[in-house]
């Protein structure tokens, strides 16, 4: 999927017109800092579509985790997002491909599109602060489990 239909199905859900999609469970391990992070798991297109739109709040052991079926530059914007997030991009292989700390909410209709940088299979949104936290760090190996 190219950045700009990404860009498309996010401006196409709506916080009235959402069905709720169904989103797994999974874990995040961050190996070298020994933390363990529960996650949502948006694995459908709706899911990454809808991601943490319209949340208000976000434990502090939590996050979500996108899942793509391959590798690929990936992009995201904070649009209808109300929270400030760390969003990390993890490979196929297991490793923090990029980190873009504390994203700021967006509630206008123009919002700034981010991107990965360098091809990534998963995207992890957890509260801005929690990489820097645990000292999370582009390079770094990630365990990523998601339960059936």
């Amino acid at each position: 999927m190219s950045l700009a239909t990404l860009v498309l199905v996010f401006k196409s859900v709506g916080a009235d017109d959402y069905k709720p999609a169904l989103l797994g469970e999974g874990l995040v391990t961050f190996e070298t800092q020994g933390r363990l992070l529960e996650v949502e798991v948006a694995a459908s297109e709706e899911a990454r579509a809808r991601g943490l739109m319209f949340r208000e709040d976000l434990e502090a052991d939590k996050g979500m985790l996108f899942v793509f079926s391959d590798d690929q530059l990936r992009g995201v914007w904070m649009k209808n997002t109300l929270l400030p997030l760390d969003i990390l991009f993890i490979s196929k292989e297991g490793r923090v491909v990029s980190l873009l700390p504390h994203v700021s909410p967006c509630i206008n209709e123009d919002c700034d599109v981010y991107d990965s940088g360098l091809p990534a299979r998963y995207m992890l949104e957890v509260n801005a602060g929690y990489a820097a936290r645990w000292n999370i760090r582009q390079g770094d190996p990630v365990w990523v489990t998601i339960k059936q």
